[in-house]
């Protein structure tokens, strides 16, 4: 007879792709004032003040905590830098470390981090918990102090378009923003009722939402009589914070009658919202696949979106995060091949590496090239057992900083587990749990790590 627990903790680990970054490779291929004086991923001129911020500045932040490598990257001495399994207010324990978004704060001057995290009492009641966005700030962006209060909550109205769970947070300052909507968050979500999860899938009919801040530590979602999908049927009951449905991302495409989109990335450049996201359009099946890859949209005020024409414009990537170094952009994809995938161990949304491509004015992009900028390296303790996707690269000061998380053997919380493939070829340690064709549960944990290059 097969264990309660060992049932549990198979259930929590297969339902776990719901706490960590969207698996999407696991599916078939009014003005936004002063935008240019923006905080985020990639500003609109070198002198801005933000996080991408090529200038430098001598009232800059503490010295990084890590040394950076010189045009490879280089993991921080300090890895991992933050673990899950920590208390949240509620009782619950924060289950996972996922989708972090990070970017540098030039009038608080601090780096400020965002990620997803399931909230249940223990791992192994982790299925159908809820799933939270998390704050941290840091002088150094490598200690990290962390709000115990998530910023955005889900499970908090049974009619929403998001309320099965909410992550993939990416988050820019608009100072010139009304003083309510100071902070953008965009973010993933789902409603499980209205549109469940498809037979054996690992994830949830993700689409894209808004929500705002006066002081980036608690959002408030759109109101749903500003969503551009106000008083329109769209198969969800009720649409605060929807700014985007994926069967809309794909204009000129045959044959797209659904969709699902995640992954958001935002970046304010030229007067404008510029979001990059992963896309799947589907027949009405939701399973017949028409298009995937990382696709485009811009607008004047954070909600009203028009998508690029040609979505998606990097076929076959996804989780892009976007920089820009100088004149040229950055963009950072998961974009991994099946023969990569065997060099993963585990089998929870695993990827082996980022690609890079660069472009001079958002729009078009250079080939990815024949290698990967950064992979896993499983000799690494803390990320012995894989890469969860996926990870974000933030740029200030000539360092590239990639922030990602990865399943580890240290410091495990009791009760927590990574699953790894049955033939991952890792050696098990005492306490792994066989659980079949699904995989063995061994003691792990999600920490977040940083690796940064010049």
């Amino acid at each position: 007879m097969i264990s309660k627990r060992r049932v549990a903790i198979a259930a929590a680990l297969l339902s776990a792709a719901a706490y960590a970054a969207c698996s999407d490779d696991d599916v078939p291929p009014g003005g936004v004032p002063g935008a240019d004086a923006s905080v985020g991923d990639a500003p609109a001129s070198d002198g801005a003040s933000s996080s991408s911020s090529s200038s430098g500045d001598a009232a800059g932040p503490a010295p990084f905590g890590c040394t950076p490598g010189d045009g490879a990257w280089r993991r921080c001495a300090a890895n991992p830098v933050y673990l899950a399994g920590k208390a949240l207010p509620d009782g619950n324990l924060e289950i996972s470390v996922g989708d972090p978004d990070v970017f540098f704060d030039e009038d608080d001057r601090k780096w400020k981090a965002y990620w997803s995290t399931g909230a249940a009492k223990t791992f192994a009641e982790a299925e159908g918990a809820p799933i939270h966005v998390k704050y941290a700030e840091s002088t150094d962006g490598v200690s990290w102090d962390v709000q115990k209060e998530p910023v955005l909550r889900s499970g908090v109205d049974p009619q929403n378009w998001d309320d099965s769970q909410i992550e993939t947070p990416s988050v820019v300052k608009v100072p010139t923003n009304p003083p309510d909507r100071r902070y953008v968050m965009f973010y993933a979500g789902a409603n499980n009722v209205d549109f469940p999860k498809l037979p054996g899938a690992p994830f949830a009919w993700y689409q894209i939402g808004v929500a705002f801040s006066a002081d980036g530590k608690k959002f408030t979602r759109l109101p749903a009589a500003e969503s551009p999908y106000a008083g329109k049927v769209t198969g969800f009951r009720k649409h605060d914070g929807l700014v985007l449905l994926g069967k809309d991302a794909f204009p000129g495409t045959a044959n797209v009658e659904q969709g699902l989109v995640a992954d958001p990335e935002v970046v304010l450049a030229n007067g404008a919202v510029h979001l990059f996201f992963s896309s799947y359009a589907t027949r009405a099946d939701r399973s017949t696949p028409v298009a995937y890859g990382v696709s485009q949209a811009t607008s004047p005020d954070a909600v009203h979106l028009t998508m690029a024409a040609g979505n998606p414009r990097v076929v076959g990537a996804s989780q892009p995060s976007v920089i820009r170094v100088g004149a040229t952009y950055e963009l950072y994809t998961v974009h991994d091949s099946p023969e990569d995938f065997l060099k993963v161990p585990t089998s929870f949304n695993p990827y082996y590496g980022i690609w890079k491509r660069t472009s001079s004015d958002l729009v078009t992009w250079s080939d990815r090239g024949a290698a990967h900028d950064f992979t896993l390296d499983t000799s690494a303790p803390s990320e012995k057992y894989g890469w969860i996707k996926a990870g974000d690269v933030a740029y200030r000061d000539g360092i590239r900083r990639y922030y990602y998380v990865a399943f580890g053997d240290q410091n495990v919380p009791a009760g927590f587990y990574g699953l790894l493939k049955p033939d991952s070829g890792v050696a098990l340690p005492d306490g792994s749990i066989d659980l079949g064709a699904q995989g063995v549960a061994v003691p792990a944990v999600i920490g977040l790590h940083v690796a940064a290059k010049r």
